[in-house]
């Protein structure tokens, strides 16, 4: 699945937070907080990349035959970077990214949008999740 916040529509390949337009579940709070840590991780991880790839600032968008291999190729040197112990102040430099990641999409989203399917789906996850966690 793709993480989005709550600026983007669900659909089955793309999850977002249950919108607290009313009293929300245990479960669906449950889900939201999971979702949420993923996405705080995945938007650390591209700080770190920006902050040690400043490259990247400047990739044209429109050229996604190379946007792909650039982001992977940049994961594999700063993993091997991680692996010879090479940590500069990059981390603190690629903080200010993970804030304007945040603001880029901090519209709530219309419900107009939102894929029968994708709630279906995220429906489904959210009781997996819950019932796992009540399991453990």
């Amino acid at each position: 699945y793709i993480v989005g916040d709550k600026a983007y529509p669900v659909y089955e390949w793309l999850q977002a937070p249950h919108i607290r337009r009313r009293v929300l579940s245990d479960a669906e709070e449950l889900y939201n907080s999971l979702l949420s840590g993923t996405r705080q991780v995945i938007e650390r991880a591209f700080a770190l990349l920006f902050g040690r790839f400043r490259r990247l600032k400047f990739v044209d968008m429109s050229r996604l035959d190379l946007l792909n291999d650039m982001v992977i190729a940049c994961c594999v040197l700063h993993n091997i970077c991680i692996s010879e112990m090479d940590f500069d102040d990059f981390i603190a430099e690629g903080m200010p990214h993970v804030k304007l990641l945040q603001e880029d999409h901090s519209e709530e989203r219309s419900t107009s949008v939102v894929s029968l399917c994708g709630d279906q789906r995220r429906a489904e996850i959210t009781a997996n999740v819950f019932r796992k966690r009540s399991l453990s």
